[in-house]
């Protein structure tokens, strides 16, 4: 994993470890109150009415903001489709866990230092036996 032209490397992280590496004393004092807000966002939901249909569908209730947000500037309908598909590959028992991927917590150089992630993992074709080597980094 390199650094992007957009971000820097603040630490490499464990997550088999939990969130032991906020203690480590490499990573920045500067930078603790914005990882604790990035990940405190991943876990961050909305109670509000999302479509126009009676009844919003249930996946509303179980994503987290940010991922709805995501997924609604990155579709052209709502991204309903788009949390669906998040919603099944998160149940797809061939899909490693979280915590063997590789991690590293960045610094976003272009918007005025917002504080992200920045994963690589192995995810299995959905109809073949290859594997794709994924990476994304979300601030």
């Amino acid at each position: 994993m390199d650094d992007g032209v957009h971000w820097s490397t603040i630490q490499e992280i464990d997550l088999s470890d939990g969130g032991s590496f906020i203690g480590d004393p490499d990573i920045d004092p500067k930078h603790l109150p914005g990882i604790l807000e990035f990940f405190a966002s991943l876990v961050s939901f909305e109670s509000k009415t999302r479509t126009d249909w009676v009844k919003d569908p249930a996946v509303y209730d179980a994503m987290p903001e940010i991922f709805i947000s995501f997924a609604e500037k990155s579709r052209v309908d709502s991204g309903y489709r788009l949390l669906g598909r998040i919603i099944r590959h998160a149940f797809d028992s061939r899909v490693s866990t979280m915590d063997i991927c590789q991690a590293r917590l960045i610094i976003d150089n272009d918007n005025g230092g917002d504080i992200g992630i920045q994963l690589l993992s192995e995810i299995p074709a959905s109809m073949r036996k290859s594997i794709y080597e994924t990476e994304i980094a979300v601030t």
